[in-house]
Protein backbone atom coordinates (compact mmCIF):
# COMPACT_ATOMS: atom_id res chain seq x y z
CA UNK A 1 0.00 0.00 0.00
CA UNK A 2 1.53 3.31 -0.87
CA UNK A 3 -0.21 6.83 0.54
CA UNK A 4 0.23 10.18 -1.52
CA UNK A 5 2.44 13.09 -0.47
CA UNK A 6 1.45 15.45 -3.34
CA UNK A 7 2.27 18.77 -1.79
CA UNK A 8 6.76 18.70 -2.07
CA UNK A 9 6.27 16.99 -5.63
CA UNK A 10 4.80 19.81 -7.18
CA UNK A 11 7.11 22.24 -5.69
CA UNK A 12 9.54 23.90 -8.44
CA UNK A 13 13.04 24.85 -7.37
CA UNK A 14 15.76 26.04 -10.03
CA UNK A 15 18.94 24.79 -8.43
CA UNK A 16 18.34 21.40 -7.50
CA UNK A 17 18.07 19.16 -10.49
CA UNK A 18 15.55 15.83 -10.10
CA UNK A 19 17.78 12.78 -10.01
CA UNK A 20 17.31 9.32 -11.36
CA UNK A 21 18.88 5.96 -11.45
CA UNK A 22 22.43 6.08 -12.95
CA UNK A 23 23.24 9.76 -11.63
CA UNK A 24 25.36 10.43 -8.55
CA UNK A 25 23.89 12.24 -5.43
CA UNK A 26 25.69 15.31 -4.73
CA UNK A 27 27.85 15.53 -1.60
CA UNK A 28 25.16 17.31 0.33
CA UNK A 29 24.57 17.85 3.91
CA UNK A 30 21.64 16.96 5.50
CA UNK A 31 20.32 18.82 8.69
CA UNK A 32 17.10 18.62 10.68
CA UNK A 33 18.49 15.14 12.36
CA UNK A 34 16.46 14.64 15.72
CA UNK A 35 18.38 11.02 17.03
CA UNK A 36 22.05 11.55 16.42
CA UNK A 37 24.99 13.58 18.56
CA UNK A 38 25.06 16.23 15.47
CA UNK A 39 21.69 17.24 14.00
CA UNK A 40 23.80 17.23 10.38
CA UNK A 41 25.44 14.63 8.31
CA UNK A 42 27.47 14.61 5.37
CA UNK A 43 25.58 12.43 2.85
CA UNK A 44 28.72 10.74 1.80
CA UNK A 45 29.41 9.43 5.17
CA UNK A 46 26.16 7.16 5.00
CA UNK A 47 26.95 5.75 1.94
CA UNK A 48 30.99 5.43 1.87
CA UNK A 49 30.83 1.96 3.34
CA UNK A 50 28.15 0.32 1.13
CA UNK A 51 24.68 0.91 1.02
CA UNK A 52 22.68 3.37 2.04
CA UNK A 53 18.63 3.57 1.80
CA UNK A 54 17.13 7.26 1.96
CA UNK A 55 13.22 6.05 2.93
CA UNK A 56 10.99 9.04 2.41
CA UNK A 57 8.05 8.72 5.40
CA UNK A 58 5.49 10.43 7.56
CA UNK A 59 3.79 9.86 10.58
CA UNK A 60 0.23 9.46 9.07
CA UNK A 61 1.06 6.40 6.45
CA UNK A 62 0.79 3.19 8.45
CA UNK A 63 3.01 1.46 5.02
CA UNK A 64 5.60 3.51 6.24
CA UNK A 65 5.11 3.56 10.13
CA UNK A 66 5.12 -0.74 9.71
CA UNK A 67 8.53 -0.09 7.47
CA UNK A 68 10.78 1.43 10.09
CA UNK A 69 11.38 -1.55 12.22
CA UNK A 70 12.23 -3.68 8.91
CA UNK A 71 14.83 -0.92 8.02
CA UNK A 72 15.82 -0.83 11.86
CA UNK A 73 16.27 -4.82 12.12
CA UNK A 74 18.65 -4.75 8.72
CA UNK A 75 20.48 -1.64 9.85
CA UNK A 76 21.27 -3.82 12.87
CA UNK A 77 22.19 -6.68 11.02
CA UNK A 78 24.32 -4.70 8.45
CA UNK A 79 25.84 -2.61 11.07
CA UNK A 80 29.04 -1.41 8.91
CA UNK A 81 27.85 -1.75 5.41
CA UNK A 82 24.06 -0.53 5.48
CA UNK A 83 23.15 3.25 6.65
CA UNK A 84 19.54 3.95 6.50
CA UNK A 85 18.21 8.06 6.92
CA UNK A 86 14.52 7.96 7.10
CA UNK A 87 13.66 11.57 6.03
CA UNK A 88 10.38 12.93 7.00
CA UNK A 89 8.97 16.64 5.59
CA UNK A 90 6.93 16.87 9.29
CA UNK A 91 8.39 19.28 11.70
CA UNK A 92 10.65 18.06 14.69
CA UNK A 93 8.40 18.57 16.99
CA UNK A 94 5.90 16.41 15.26
CA UNK A 95 8.29 13.58 14.43
CA UNK A 96 9.75 13.13 18.46
CA UNK A 97 5.85 13.43 19.75
CA UNK A 98 4.92 10.86 17.28
CA UNK A 99 8.20 8.45 18.21
CA UNK A 100 6.84 9.49 22.82
CA UNK A 101 4.03 8.19 22.21
CA UNK A 102 4.98 4.73 20.44
CA UNK A 103 7.58 3.99 21.81
CA UNK A 104 7.70 0.19 20.42
CA UNK A 105 8.74 1.63 17.40
CA UNK A 106 12.68 0.90 17.33
CA UNK A 107 14.49 3.16 15.26
CA UNK A 108 18.00 2.79 17.16
CA UNK A 109 19.76 1.78 14.77
CA UNK A 110 18.21 4.58 11.80
CA UNK A 111 18.98 8.15 11.53
CA UNK A 112 15.76 10.39 11.29
CA UNK A 113 15.52 13.60 9.56
CA UNK A 114 12.81 16.20 9.80
CA UNK A 115 12.02 19.13 8.16
CA UNK A 116 13.10 18.29 4.67
CA UNK A 117 13.21 20.75 1.63
CA UNK A 118 16.08 19.66 -0.05
CA UNK A 119 16.43 15.55 -0.67
CA UNK A 120 12.33 15.61 -1.17
CA UNK A 121 13.42 18.13 -4.57
CA UNK A 122 16.30 15.59 -5.63
CA UNK A 123 14.02 12.39 -5.65
CA UNK A 124 11.08 13.60 -6.54
CA UNK A 125 7.68 11.83 -5.62
CA UNK A 126 3.96 11.72 -5.08
CA UNK A 127 3.72 8.29 -2.49
CA UNK A 128 5.41 7.12 0.09
CA UNK A 129 7.07 4.77 1.10
CA UNK A 130 9.38 6.25 -1.14
CA UNK A 131 12.91 4.17 -1.24
CA UNK A 132 16.32 5.32 -2.94
CA UNK A 133 19.25 2.89 -3.38
CA UNK A 134 22.71 4.65 -2.89
CA UNK A 135 26.13 2.66 -3.41
CA UNK A 136 29.17 3.59 -1.96
CA UNK A 137 29.89 5.46 -5.04
CA UNK A 138 27.08 7.42 -4.75
CA UNK A 139 25.14 5.96 -7.71
CA UNK A 140 21.98 5.55 -7.36
CA UNK A 141 21.39 1.89 -8.21
CA UNK A 142 17.40 1.72 -7.59
CA UNK A 143 14.15 3.36 -6.02
CA UNK A 144 11.79 1.31 -4.82
CA UNK A 145 8.72 0.99 -2.54
CA UNK A 146 8.63 -0.96 0.95
CA UNK A 147 8.20 -4.31 -0.74
CA UNK A 148 11.65 -4.59 -1.94
CA UNK A 149 13.15 -3.67 1.54
CA UNK A 150 13.98 -7.11 2.18
CA UNK A 151 17.10 -9.18 3.99
CA UNK A 152 17.90 -10.85 0.36
CA UNK A 153 17.74 -8.08 -1.81
CA UNK A 154 20.36 -6.03 0.83
CA UNK A 155 22.78 -9.22 0.65
CA UNK A 156 22.66 -9.36 -2.95
CA UNK A 157 23.34 -5.42 -3.14
CA UNK A 158 26.10 -5.56 -0.74
CA UNK A 159 27.56 -8.19 -2.69
CA UNK A 160 27.66 -6.56 -5.77
CA UNK A 161 24.91 -8.99 -7.39
CA UNK A 162 22.52 -8.40 -9.81
CA UNK A 163 19.40 -7.44 -8.20
CA UNK A 164 16.18 -7.13 -10.15
CA UNK A 165 13.83 -4.87 -8.31
CA UNK A 166 10.32 -3.02 -9.34
CA UNK A 167 11.14 0.16 -10.40
CA UNK A 168 9.31 2.96 -8.20
CA UNK A 169 7.93 5.37 -10.54
CA UNK A 170 6.00 8.48 -9.57
CA UNK A 171 3.87 10.67 -12.35
CA UNK A 172 4.79 13.95 -10.61
CA UNK A 173 3.06 15.75 -12.87
CA UNK A 174 -0.02 14.04 -11.96
CA UNK A 175 -3.04 15.47 -10.59
CA UNK A 176 -5.97 14.44 -9.23
CA UNK A 177 -8.61 17.05 -9.64
CA UNK A 178 -7.48 17.12 -13.67
CA UNK A 179 -8.90 15.17 -16.52
CA UNK A 180 -7.55 11.79 -16.26
CA UNK A 181 -5.66 11.04 -19.67
CA UNK A 182 -2.98 9.00 -18.86
CA UNK A 183 -4.79 5.74 -20.12
CA UNK A 184 -6.08 7.20 -23.62
CA UNK A 185 -3.97 4.47 -25.10
CA UNK A 186 -4.36 1.54 -22.94
CA UNK A 187 -7.82 1.69 -21.88
CA UNK A 188 -10.46 -1.31 -20.99
CA UNK A 189 -13.96 0.51 -20.81
CA UNK A 190 -14.71 3.97 -21.83
CA UNK A 191 -17.95 6.13 -21.98
CA UNK A 192 -16.90 9.53 -23.28
CA UNK A 193 -19.86 12.76 -23.86
CA UNK A 194 -18.51 15.71 -25.40
CA UNK A 195 -20.25 19.30 -26.35
CA UNK A 196 -20.34 19.41 -30.42
CA UNK A 197 -16.03 19.75 -31.70
CA UNK A 198 -16.20 22.17 -35.12
CA UNK A 199 -13.59 21.05 -37.80
CA UNK A 200 -14.50 17.33 -37.42
CA UNK A 201 -17.84 16.84 -39.15
CA UNK A 202 -20.64 14.47 -38.40
CA UNK A 203 -21.79 10.85 -38.59
CA UNK A 204 -21.04 7.90 -36.81
CA UNK A 205 -19.48 4.08 -36.72
CA UNK A 206 -20.07 1.27 -34.98
CA UNK A 207 -17.99 -1.90 -34.22
CA UNK A 208 -19.43 -5.56 -34.61
CA UNK A 209 -22.81 -7.02 -36.03
CA UNK A 210 -25.59 -8.42 -34.82
CA UNK A 211 -24.60 -11.72 -35.20
CA UNK A 212 -20.71 -11.08 -33.55
CA UNK A 213 -21.90 -8.58 -31.07
CA UNK A 214 -20.44 -5.05 -30.34
CA UNK A 215 -17.78 -3.08 -29.11
CA UNK A 216 -17.75 0.31 -30.12
CA UNK A 217 -19.98 2.83 -31.04
CA UNK A 218 -18.89 6.63 -31.93
CA UNK A 219 -21.30 8.92 -33.16
CA UNK A 220 -19.37 12.56 -33.59
CA UNK A 221 -21.50 15.83 -33.58
CA UNK A 222 -25.14 14.07 -33.35
CA UNK A 223 -28.16 16.09 -31.80
CA UNK A 224 -30.33 13.85 -28.81
CA UNK A 225 -32.92 12.42 -31.58
CA UNK A 226 -29.92 11.27 -33.58
CA UNK A 227 -28.35 9.60 -30.83
CA UNK A 228 -31.89 8.48 -29.40
CA UNK A 229 -32.26 7.13 -32.99
CA UNK A 230 -29.59 4.99 -33.14
CA UNK A 231 -30.64 3.07 -29.97
CA UNK A 232 -34.71 2.60 -31.09
CA UNK A 233 -33.58 1.28 -34.91
CA UNK A 234 -30.29 -0.24 -33.39
CA UNK A 235 -28.44 1.23 -36.17
CA UNK A 236 -30.75 0.14 -39.20
CA UNK A 237 -31.63 3.04 -40.55
CA UNK A 238 -29.73 5.95 -38.84
CA UNK A 239 -29.52 8.30 -41.86
CA UNK A 240 -33.53 8.10 -42.36
CA UNK A 241 -34.99 9.37 -38.94
CA UNK A 242 -39.07 8.24 -39.04
CA UNK A 243 -40.79 11.75 -37.09
CA UNK A 244 -44.11 9.54 -37.14
CA UNK A 245 -42.41 6.94 -34.95
CA UNK A 246 -41.31 9.57 -32.15
CA UNK A 247 -42.77 10.89 -29.84
CA UNK A 248 -40.93 13.95 -27.40
CA UNK A 249 -42.37 14.89 -24.24
CA UNK A 250 -40.72 18.48 -23.67
CA UNK A 251 -41.01 22.19 -21.99
CA UNK A 252 -37.91 22.83 -24.62
CA UNK A 253 -38.37 21.41 -28.37
CA UNK A 254 -35.75 24.38 -29.24
CA UNK A 255 -32.98 21.44 -28.38
CA UNK A 256 -34.55 18.88 -30.27
CA UNK A 257 -34.97 20.85 -33.61
CA UNK A 258 -33.30 22.55 -36.15
CA UNK A 259 -34.67 26.59 -35.99
CA UNK A 260 -36.54 25.81 -39.40
CA UNK A 261 -37.13 22.03 -38.72
CA UNK A 262 -40.31 22.97 -37.62
CA UNK A 263 -42.62 25.78 -38.58
CA UNK A 264 -44.02 26.74 -35.56
CA UNK A 265 -40.83 27.01 -33.73
CA UNK A 266 -39.31 29.14 -35.93
CA UNK A 267 -39.95 31.89 -34.30
CA UNK A 268 -39.27 31.08 -30.90
CA UNK A 269 -36.03 29.67 -31.31
CA UNK A 270 -33.00 32.01 -30.02
CA UNK A 271 -31.36 30.06 -32.72
CA UNK A 272 -31.35 31.85 -36.59
CA UNK A 273 -28.92 30.07 -37.92
CA UNK A 274 -27.74 26.49 -38.00
CA UNK A 275 -23.96 26.78 -37.10
CA UNK A 276 -25.33 28.87 -33.90
CA UNK A 277 -27.43 25.49 -32.86
CA UNK A 278 -24.84 23.06 -33.33
CA UNK A 279 -22.67 24.88 -31.23
CA UNK A 280 -25.36 24.08 -28.75
CA UNK A 281 -26.91 21.12 -29.16
CA UNK A 282 -24.56 18.16 -31.07
CA UNK A 283 -22.37 16.28 -29.19
CA UNK A 284 -19.76 13.56 -29.70
CA UNK A 285 -20.26 10.44 -27.71
CA UNK A 286 -17.82 7.00 -27.71
CA UNK A 287 -18.64 3.95 -26.32
CA UNK A 288 -15.98 1.29 -26.40
CA UNK A 289 -16.33 -2.49 -24.17
CA UNK A 290 -13.31 -3.95 -23.26
CA UNK A 291 -15.09 -7.40 -25.88
CA UNK A 292 -17.99 -7.93 -27.57
CA UNK A 293 -21.42 -8.20 -25.77
CA UNK A 294 -24.58 -8.60 -27.80
CA UNK A 295 -26.06 -5.56 -29.54
CA UNK A 296 -29.29 -5.51 -27.42
CA UNK A 297 -27.36 -5.12 -24.40
CA UNK A 298 -24.81 -3.08 -26.00
CA UNK A 299 -27.83 -0.42 -27.42
CA UNK A 300 -28.77 -0.64 -23.42
CA UNK A 301 -25.49 0.76 -22.42
CA UNK A 302 -26.09 3.62 -24.66
CA UNK A 303 -29.28 4.22 -24.07
CA UNK A 304 -28.54 4.31 -20.00
CA UNK A 305 -25.83 7.08 -21.00
CA UNK A 306 -28.07 9.10 -22.97
CA UNK A 307 -30.83 9.46 -20.25
CA UNK A 308 -28.40 10.38 -17.66
CA UNK A 309 -26.55 12.91 -19.86
CA UNK A 310 -29.73 14.45 -21.40
CA UNK A 311 -31.54 13.97 -18.09
CA UNK A 312 -34.57 12.54 -19.95
CA UNK A 313 -36.22 8.76 -20.04
CA UNK A 314 -36.63 7.07 -22.75
CA UNK A 315 -39.27 4.11 -23.64
CA UNK A 316 -40.71 2.44 -26.08
CA UNK A 317 -44.29 2.43 -26.44
CA UNK A 318 -46.93 -0.06 -28.29
CA UNK A 319 -49.32 2.43 -29.56
CA UNK A 320 -52.67 1.97 -31.68
CA UNK A 321 -51.39 3.34 -35.74
CA UNK A 322 -52.85 2.87 -39.06
CA UNK A 323 -49.67 0.38 -40.88
CA UNK A 324 -49.15 -0.92 -43.88
CA UNK A 325 -49.20 -4.86 -43.34
CA UNK A 326 -47.01 -7.24 -45.25
CA UNK A 327 -48.29 -10.75 -45.12
CA UNK A 328 -47.91 -13.94 -47.47
CA UNK A 329 -50.63 -15.07 -49.77
CA UNK A 330 -50.41 -18.95 -50.67
CA UNK A 331 -50.41 -20.08 -54.59
CA UNK A 332 -48.96 -16.89 -55.79
CA UNK A 333 -47.25 -16.58 -59.10
CA UNK A 334 -43.65 -17.16 -57.56
CA UNK A 335 -42.65 -18.84 -54.43
CA UNK A 336 -40.26 -17.38 -52.39
CA UNK A 337 -38.82 -20.43 -51.50
CA UNK A 338 -37.34 -20.23 -54.93
CA UNK A 339 -35.51 -17.61 -53.93
CA UNK A 340 -34.05 -18.97 -50.67
CA UNK A 341 -30.21 -17.96 -49.91
CA UNK A 342 -28.98 -20.88 -48.90
CA UNK A 343 -25.48 -19.24 -47.76
CA UNK A 344 -26.01 -15.83 -46.43
CA UNK A 345 -23.22 -13.60 -46.07
CA UNK A 346 -24.68 -10.09 -45.44
CA UNK A 347 -28.28 -8.59 -44.73
CA UNK A 348 -28.89 -6.43 -47.66
CA UNK A 349 -32.18 -4.79 -49.17
CA UNK A 350 -31.31 -1.49 -51.51
CA UNK A 351 -33.15 0.21 -54.16
CA UNK A 352 -30.55 0.65 -57.11
CA UNK A 353 -31.93 2.51 -60.11
CA UNK A 354 -35.33 0.95 -61.16
CA UNK A 355 -34.56 -2.18 -59.36
CA UNK A 356 -35.35 -3.38 -55.67
CA UNK A 357 -32.52 -5.87 -55.05
CA UNK A 358 -32.87 -8.04 -51.64
CA UNK A 359 -29.63 -10.29 -51.10
CA UNK A 360 -29.14 -12.76 -48.26
CA UNK A 361 -32.17 -10.40 -46.93
CA UNK A 362 -35.35 -11.05 -44.55
CA UNK A 363 -39.14 -9.72 -45.65
CA UNK A 364 -38.27 -7.72 -41.67
CA UNK A 365 -35.20 -6.36 -44.18
CA UNK A 366 -37.42 -5.51 -46.79
CA UNK A 367 -39.67 -3.41 -44.57
CA UNK A 368 -36.98 -1.93 -42.58
CA UNK A 369 -35.80 -0.43 -46.19
CA UNK A 370 -39.33 1.15 -47.09
CA UNK A 371 -39.63 2.37 -44.09
CA UNK A 372 -36.44 4.17 -44.42
CA UNK A 373 -37.08 4.69 -47.85
CA UNK A 374 -40.37 6.53 -47.58
CA UNK A 375 -39.75 7.96 -44.15
CA UNK A 376 -42.00 10.98 -44.90
CA UNK A 377 -45.08 8.84 -45.93
CA UNK A 378 -48.01 8.49 -44.15
CA UNK A 379 -48.02 4.87 -42.71
CA UNK A 380 -45.61 2.76 -41.13
CA UNK A 381 -45.07 -0.85 -41.84
CA UNK A 382 -45.20 -4.28 -40.33
CA UNK A 383 -44.23 -7.65 -41.50
CA UNK A 384 -46.54 -10.36 -40.49
CA UNK A 385 -45.22 -12.69 -43.44
CA UNK A 386 -43.71 -15.55 -41.51
CA UNK A 387 -41.29 -15.63 -44.05
CA UNK A 388 -37.70 -15.86 -41.72
CA UNK A 389 -35.31 -17.23 -43.83
CA UNK A 390 -33.36 -14.93 -45.87
CA UNK A 391 -33.99 -14.65 -50.01
CA UNK A 392 -31.76 -13.06 -52.67
CA UNK A 393 -34.43 -11.74 -55.23
CA UNK A 394 -34.33 -8.83 -57.80
CA UNK A 395 -37.60 -7.28 -58.55
CA UNK A 396 -37.36 -5.15 -62.18
CA UNK A 397 -39.38 -1.79 -62.45
CA UNK A 398 -40.10 0.59 -65.23
CA UNK A 399 -37.10 2.62 -65.87
CA UNK A 400 -39.08 5.35 -67.78
CA UNK A 401 -41.37 5.71 -64.69
CA UNK A 402 -40.45 6.41 -60.27
CA UNK A 403 -41.11 3.94 -57.99
CA UNK A 404 -44.09 4.68 -56.25
CA UNK A 405 -45.44 3.03 -53.05
CA UNK A 406 -48.10 1.92 -55.29
CA UNK A 407 -46.10 0.29 -57.81
CA UNK A 408 -43.99 -1.32 -55.10
CA UNK A 409 -46.95 -3.09 -53.54
CA UNK A 410 -48.29 -4.12 -57.28
CA UNK A 411 -44.34 -6.09 -57.76
CA UNK A 412 -44.66 -7.30 -54.44
CA UNK A 413 -47.68 -8.81 -54.71
CA UNK A 414 -46.14 -11.18 -58.10
CA UNK A 415 -44.36 -12.83 -55.19
CA UNK A 416 -46.79 -13.49 -52.92
CA UNK A 417 -46.73 -10.38 -50.61
CA UNK A 418 -49.70 -8.40 -49.97
CA UNK A 419 -49.94 -5.41 -48.28
CA UNK A 420 -52.81 -4.00 -46.55
CA UNK A 421 -53.84 -0.96 -44.14
CA UNK A 422 -54.97 -1.92 -41.05
CA UNK A 423 -54.74 -1.16 -37.48
CA UNK A 424 -51.76 -2.44 -35.57
CA UNK A 425 -49.94 -1.85 -32.59
CA UNK A 426 -46.69 -0.16 -33.47
CA UNK A 427 -43.10 0.35 -31.29
CA UNK A 428 -42.77 3.98 -31.22
CA UNK A 429 -40.23 5.86 -29.09
CA UNK A 430 -40.32 7.92 -26.59
CA UNK A 431 -38.38 10.84 -24.94
CA UNK A 432 -39.73 12.51 -22.03
CA UNK A 433 -37.84 15.09 -19.78
CA UNK A 434 -37.28 14.42 -16.07
CA UNK A 435 -38.00 17.83 -15.43
CA UNK A 436 -41.93 17.68 -16.71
Amino acid sequence: MLFTLQSFSQQKDYTVRELKIGDTIPDIVVKGLINSSSNTVQISDLYKHGLLIIDFWATWCIPCIQELPKLDTLRAKFPRSLSVLSVAYEDSIIIKKFLKRNTDINISNIKIATNDVTLVKYFKHIYIPHNVWIDKKGVIKAITNSEEINEENVTAFLNNKNVEMNVKKDITSFKYSDPFHLGDSIYRYRSIFTPNINGIGGGDISWGTHEEGMNRYFGYNRGIIDLFWIVYTQNTAYYNIDYKRIVIQTKDSIKYFRPKQINFLADRSKYKRNIDWEKDNLYCYDLTLPQKVPDTIFYKYMADDFQRIFNVTYTIENRKMLCNVVSCIPGSKYSLTNFHSEHPTITKAVFFKNQLILKDATIKDLVAKVLSTWKDGDDLWIDESGILFPIDLVIDFDKDKPITMETLKSKLKEYGLVVDQKIRSYPIMVLKDNNL
